[in-house]
């Protein structure tokens, strides 16, 4: 539920500030108040964060994109090995079968 309600917050903050009409002006009365109100230190330090943040979660979802392509590599081979074997056991069936029929 909190995600979700993350996601519409954040939704709602990239309409306002990228609205095509009054964007600009929001977005220059917010870079004001955040120099006059905010650290620059604090300001570096936030973006190194998610600099670092961004690299973990890219990291993070290259292993889970390698994991998935594992899976799906098995899946793939276990069900490509079931497949031979159920043409191999047709394939002796009906050898079996045509050769009772020729002793008859």
């Amino acid at each position: 539920m909190f995600r979700f309600l993350l996601g519409i917050g954040v939704g709602a903050a990239l309409v306002y500030y990228l609205d095509t009409e009054h964007g600009a002006a929001r977005r220059t009365k917010t870079n004001a108040w955040m120099r006059q109100y905010i650290n620059p230190d604090t300001l570096e330090q936030a973006r190194q964060t998610t600099v670092s943040q961004a690299r973990n979660l890219g990291q993070q979802i290259s292993q889970q994109a390698g994991v998935v392509t594992d899976k799906v590599s098995q899946y793939r081979s276990s069900h490509r090995d079931d497949a031979a074997r159920s043409s191999d056991r047709d394939t002796e069936s009906a050898m079996s079968n045509a050769t009772a029929g020729a002793n008859i």
